[in-house]
């Protein structure tokens, strides 16, 4: 990095405060940036494409965080299911941002939701919801009424893959706040990663500088160095590209 930290682009979602629209985050992302020596960037999913476009060029790279549901109409699996907290402004920024991300190569690291952001993105599906679809699954959605470093299953990575290097273990714990997840995995993505019930749990882009995706939320599990090293490794690929 040469002294100089890379600035990490977060998109956020949308909330109220005291009444009113805001830009909301949980700050477990933003801690997770700092502890990686990053400088984090709040991205507001209101600026218009072409404010979005100037800034990702400035960004050494872009983490994708959690929230709610895609929108159906982006996803292909549309039932009567009922969707939790839709947000159509973060589907129109953060779809076209994560394929521009893509095609310039720029570092990015989706969780939860950025996780099926990227699948979506990439032409894959999502089950819109997984003990409806899939009701031979462990559970997935531990929430709410359970803390978010609560360990909810297992997670089985390829020890071939980027992240298996990364957290250099086959096997470990995750904690799980989905209800969502893969249903057609994209062509262009390498799944690495799957929970007990062969559920897609991890996925890469080949031949991408830094192009990772998990669905469990690593943010909030930090005193665990294995999940640490995934912020860690994220940070230093987009130090190398910083000026």
């Amino acid at each position: 990095m040469d002294g100089k930290k890379p600035v990490i682009g977060i998109t956020t979602s949308n909330g109220q405060s005291m009444g009113y629209p805001a830009v909301t985050l949980l700050q477990a992302y933003i801690d997770a940036i700092v502890i990686a020596e990053g400088i984090p960037l709040l991205i507001p999913s209101q600026i218009p494409e072409s404010s979005w476009m100037q800034l990702i060029n400035t960004l050494d790279g872009i983490l994708f965080t959690g929230g709610g549901d895609i929108a159906p109409q982006n996803n292909e699996d549309v039932d009567l299911f009922e969707y939790i907290n839709i947000d159509h402004s973060r589907d129109q920024i953060e779809i076209p941002m994560i394929q521009q991300a893509i095609q310039k190569n720029i570092p990015f690291f989706g969780i939860c939701r950025g996780f099926q952001v990227l699948n979506v993105a990439l032409g894959g599906s999502l089950h819109s919801d997984i003990s409806t679809h899939r009701p031979q699954s462990v559970k997935h959605n531990y929430f709410p009424g359970f803390q978010r470093n609560h360990l909810a299953h297992k997670v089985v990575i390829k020890p071939d893959s980027t992240i298996g290097k990364i957290i250099g273990v086959q096997t470990f714990e995750v904690n799980s706040l989905h209800h969502q997840g893969i249903k057609d995995l994209s062509d262009n993505l390498e799944p690495v990663g799957f929970a007990e019930d062969g559920l897609v749990e991890a996925v890469e882009l080949s031949g991408h500088r830094f192009g990772i995706a998990v669905q469990w939320h690593p943010e909030w599990l930090l005193s665990d160095e294995k999940m640490k090293s995934l912020f860690v490794a994220f940070i230093g690929s987009a130090g190398k590209t910083a000026t």
